[in-house]
């Protein structure tokens, strides 16, 4: 009958989930992130549209960028401007996966990936 809606109230496991999700950024690795050419940067951490319009993350003010020009999920991106992105000289086609050293090219504008040393990260693998 009709009392079975009640067991959906009941269920922990969607509440549990949220709790190893800042353990999960906590423990991530020193910060990556997109360099632009000028200097302007967008840590790669959750959800970053990137574009030429105002509304995105990431802004690349630049001719050749679409208003929202790709989105990137941590390290995937997705090309939204009808394959106008490119990853190391190939074209980006459905998501790729970005590593640290990669060339990202939004229309002309050409970034990379880059890492942010933590020094406090190698103190911590000595102490074992």
């Amino acid at each position: 009958g009709m009392g079975n809606g009640e067991s959906i109230c009941t269920q922990t496991p969607a509440g549990s989930r949220y709790e190893f999700l800042p353990a999960q950024c906590s423990c991530a690795a020193p910060a990556v992130f997109l360099a632009a050419p000028d200097g302007s940067r967008c840590v790669l951490k959750g959800v970053n549209n990137v574009g030429s319009g105002r509304h995105n993350d990431f802004i690349l003010d630049h001719p050749s960028v679409a208003l929202t020009h790709a989105v990137v999920d941590d390290f995937v991106i997705t090309d939204l401007a009808g394959g106008r992105t490119w990853v190391n000289g190939e074209q980006c086609r459905g998501a790729v996966s970005l590593s640290v050293g990669d060339t990202v090219q939004f229309g002309d504008m050409k970034c990379t990936v880059q890492a942010l040393e933590i020094p406090s990260q190698p103190a911590q693998l000595l102490d074992e």
